[in-house]
């Protein structure tokens, strides 16, 4: 099966570095004003996020209001270290966590454009880990799965780009015109209302559209799709 344009053009997207809002300022000017803006707006970014351990410091909860990009590493020193990243940085107020503690991780974002890049999670290093959900808010945020332990993804209002992993994932667009991969697994997508994109690849994927004209096409697999109000476009 030829592989849709959108795609190829949303696997470009998604392997360039994000490039935060705030660093598109011209840093080569070296004035001292510019460099003091530079520290503030370092200093609000690390401000805007919070990270909590909750349920017995099993769950980690992370909340982050600003346009943001959140990701995970291992400590390099003591790799049994979880390090929360904020654009790139380590996230100094996260709390002290094992790797080996954590058994479900929940990220909220706000109104901004956020992207969560959840593929540094894996099982054979979060071992424990068993429940990853992702709560979008209003902006047009980017979510991309870990490849090995099944996301809840909610993109919220917004034109969101959702991208599944290798098992199976739940994946909701919800209002906006959102572009959604399923990737492997047997997929569970809700597009929900707009003029959405949805791909399902390989697995035998239920793939819901809502409100508007939606274009579906479940990949390989013995696929459940159904389209909604609109003019959509549906291909098993």
């Amino acid at each position: 099966m030829a592989r849709t344009p959108w795609i190829k053009q949303l696997r470009e997207k998604l392997s360039r570095p994000r490039r935060s809002r705030r660093q598109s300022l011209d840093l080569k000017s070296g004035h001292d004003s510019v460099s003091s803006l530079v520290e503030a707006m370092e200093v609000r970014t690390l401000l805007s996020a919070t990270s909590v351990l909750l349920d017995g410091g099993s769950q980690l909860r992370i909340i982050t209001d600003a346009d943001e990009s959140v990701s995970f590493q291992q400590n390099v020193e003591n790799p049994d270290q979880v390090e929360v990243l904020i654009n790139g940085r380590v996230f100094e107020g996260a709390p002290s966590v094992l790797v080996s503690q954590i058994e479900s991780l929940f990220i909220t974002t706000g109104e901004l454009d956020n992207t969560i890049d959840l593929l540094p999670i894996t099982v054979g290093t979060y071992f424990n880990l068993t429940s990853i959900r992702v709560q979008g808010g209003d902006g047009n945020d980017t979510i991309i799965a870990s490849l090995d332990i099944p996301v809840l993804a909610e993109g919220g209002d917004g034109n969101d780009t959702l991208t599944g992993g290798d098992l199976d994932d739940t994946l909701l667009g919800e209002d906006g015109d959102d572009a959604i991969v399923g990737g492997l697994g047997d997929d569970s997508i809700d597009a929900g209302d707009g003029e959405d994109r949805v791909l399902g690849e390989d697995g035998n994927d239920s793939i819901q559209g809502g409100d508007g004209d939606d274009s579906i096409d479940g990949g390989a697999g013995d696929d459940s799709l159904r389209g909604h109000d609109g003019t959509d476009t549906i291909d098993g």
